[in-house]
């Protein structure tokens, strides 16, 4: 089992994935100026809560400048504690890549890498062991 981040950390708990509970992949979303966007939903079982993924699809509201309002509606459909994450696939940006989507009550710009992420960064090494234990189901979007 991964070590969960220290209480002070500016991140949400990276869970343990079970089972894919939920897979859209034509998921329409609003953002909190009623403005639609279309992406690819997965949302796994993680541990008491869920673990969603939402990738860009170039269709309407980016995922980015909806993620608060992504984040209230799936919280509200599968309750806390739910982690999010937004995936640009190389179709849709320069360099493919997952952002966590902080939740309210962390400090931040609102989201934080979750792959690619540099040494630097603060939890690396904590991220770098989920990721290898989770990153391709999560890059892995069914046809």
């Amino acid at each position: 089992m991964l070590e969960p981040l220290p209480q002070r950390s500016p991140m949400p708990l990276l869970p343990h994935l079970d089972e894919l509970a939920h897979f859209d992949p034509e998921w329409v979303y609003r953002d909190a100026d009623g403005g639609e966007g279309m992406a690819v939903l997965r949302v796994w079982r993680a541990g008491p809560g869920h673990f969603a993924v939402v990738t860009e699809k170039g269709v309407g509201r980016s995922v980015t400048n909806a993620a608060r309002a992504i984040r209230v509606t799936l919280a509200a459909q599968y309750g806390e504690p739910l982690t999010l994450a937004e995936h640009w696939p190389a179709s849709q940006a320069p360099v493919e890549h997952v952002d966590l989507v902080l939740p309210p009550g962390f400090s931040g710009q609102g989201w934080t890498p979750l792959w690619p992420v540099g040494p630097r960064h603060p939890h690396a090494e904590v991220m770098a062991a989920w990721w290898q234990a989770y990153g391709a189901e999560i890059l892995d979007i069914p046809a």
